[in-house]
């Protein structure tokens, strides 16, 4: 099962609007990943180091 994910959240400079970020992954199961019981491959993304500001 191919699973992606779009996270928006505050920029991580200050100047800009808003910082995005989008990961794809595969996963065995049907079920929607959530909290604990999510893959640790996803959840252990880099997220800060990986996202892009954008601006309006």
């Amino acid at each position: 099962m191919a699973r992606v994910g779009l996270f928006d959240s505050a920029p991580l400079a200050t100047a800009l609007d808003g910082s995005v970020l989008a990961v794809a992954w595969f996963q065995p199961a049907l079920e929607v990943p959530a909290g604990e019981n999510a893959d640790a491959a996803p959840r252990a993304t880099p997220g800060k180091a990986l996202a892009e500001d954008y601006e309006l």
